[in-house]
């Protein structure tokens, strides 16, 4: 993830971004390795880690705004917010990339899911579309959510029962409502947004758009400083087949410590 400023004069200046997550990961647990004493990361998908080390950049900005300095107050990205605790500064916005399309529903009709027939491929996509999908154990790939299966249990888990963990596209997805800041800094800071998405191979840029923005029309009204966020997608024209992900964010020229 990068994160940078925008200029009211030039607008997006990447020339002055800083990246601040960075992460790789295909996989998640078996659900015979679930820690009770917070040990273990369940899901290990570069997507989940790098929001997960987005959360200590987060940290380590409120705390730089709370400092007794009154310099370091200069470097934080947030701000006081009369509703709300704090709040990002009106010009810092956070980007994503994405090496490959977020597993789950947002991959199922990119190059990498269409299989030799045609045919039957786009019917299986189609009847398998807007389905939440959980990934497989200790494997790539994910399987439809069963809409009546039982209510996941940790004693349940730990005598064999699958471990449910939702895929990226679920995931992404959620942050696009409640923000990418998790719980614990909900009652601190106003919800952070993505501002843009960029996939680099195995993409279909129409059906990624629809699963991120069609699924939150279904949504009712929401509390006060949330909202449907729909960042910007965009896919590059080369990239590496090595699975990553980055958490950029842009910052202007006028920054003091630039």
């Amino acid at each position: 993830m990068v994160w940078c400023e925008r200029d009211a004069h030039i607008g997006l200046d990447l020339r002055h971004a800083q990246v601040v997550a960075l992460s790789t990961g295909t996989k998640c647990i078996n659900g015979e390795y679930l820690s009770d004493q917070g040990q273990v990361v369940n899901d290990c998908h570069a997507e989940v880690t790098a929001r997960r080390a987005l959360l200590r950049f987060l940290y380590s900005q409120l705390e730089l705004f709370l400092s007794k300095r009154p310099e370091d107050w200069e470097e934080s990205i947030f701000v006081r917010h009369k509703e709300c605790g704090f709040r990002l500064r009106d010009d810092v916005h956070f980007h994503m990339y994405i090496s490959t399309s977020p597993c789950g529903d947002g991959r199922l009709n990119s190059p990498y899911e269409i299989s030799t027939d045609l045919h039957s491929s786009r019917h299986l996509m189609r009847k398998h579309r807007n389905h939440l999908r959980t990934k497989i154990e200790s494997g790539e790939g994910t399987v439809p959510v069963r809409c009546r299966g039982p209510v996941q249990t940790w004693d349940g888990v730990l005598q064999g029962e699958q471990l449910i963990t939702m895929s990226c596209t679920d995931k992404i997805t959620r942050w696009n409502v409640l923000g990418l800041q998790g719980a614990l800094l909900s009652h601190f800071l106003e919800p952070v947004y993505l501002q843009s998405v960029t996939v680099g191979s195995l993409r279909h840029t129409g059906h990624l758009g629809r699963v991120v923005s069609q699924r939150q029309e279904r949504l009712g009204p929401l509390p006060a400083t949330y909202r449907r966020n729909q960042p910007l997608l965009s896919g590059t024209t080369d990239s590496t087949e090595t699975p990553g992900l980055l958490f950029v964010g842009e910052m202007n020229a006028g920054r003091g410590s630039e």
